[in-house]
């Protein structure tokens, strides 16, 4: 038998042998999952800052989760619109111009009541944008996202198939894996 490394077959071989080995497949989507999950929570952390995350309230909802507006100000004055669409850039371009509109208007006014109110309205849309935003990190990964990421990060490098000396395999993936066991 010798030792053929996936690495080295042609790529669309390599791809079918993996989507093929259910257990390596399953394994390198899972982690793909997890990554993301991890980028989720790095990538609210660079959107929203301790304290825009202090004027929100988070809930989870089994495997995803759900913000609500605690804080507008607060929370608008404190994130970082450079991770929005376009379109929620311009909302909250569009809030911060109206802020100093409102600390010019009489607190007590109507005019204060309805445009604090609009206001409000528009960063529950800016946050709508984020939920939605990092909510793409929960889609579970395809096989082919999986053995992309894989490769991306070296995951394939000690994988091998056993060819027999006929040029034939079984189609089975193998590492090994060294490992030393301690007792105290």
């Amino acid at each position: 038998m010798k030792k053929i490394f996936i690495n080295e077959l042609e790529t669309e071989k390599r791809n079918k042998l993996i989507k093929n080995n259910t257990k390596l497949i399953n394994q390198l989507e899972s982690d793909l999952y997890e990554s993301n999950i991890e980028m989720q929570y790095i990538g609210s952390k660079n959107i929203m800052g301790d304290d825009a995350l202090r004027a929100i309230e988070y809930h989870d909802n089994y495997n995803s989760f759900f913000y609500t507006l605690i804080d507008w100000r607060k929370f608008i004055t404190n994130i970082d619109i450079n991770y929005l669409s376009e379109e929620a850039q311009k909302i909250a371009n569009i809030i911060y111009k109206k802020i100093d509109i409102l600390d010019a208007i009489d607190p007590w006014s109507d005019n204060y009541y309805n445009l604090d109110a609009w206001l409000e309205k528009q960063t529950k849309k800016v946050l709508k944008n984020i939920e939605d935003y990092l909510h793409t990190y929960e889609e579970y990964p395809s096989e082919d996202d999986a053995i992309e990421y894989a490769d991306d990060t070296d995951r394939l490098e000690n994988y091998y198939i056993e060819e027999r000396e006929d040029g034939t395999n079984d189609g089975v993936i193998r590492q090994d894996i060294y490992y030393t066991e301690c007792y105290i």
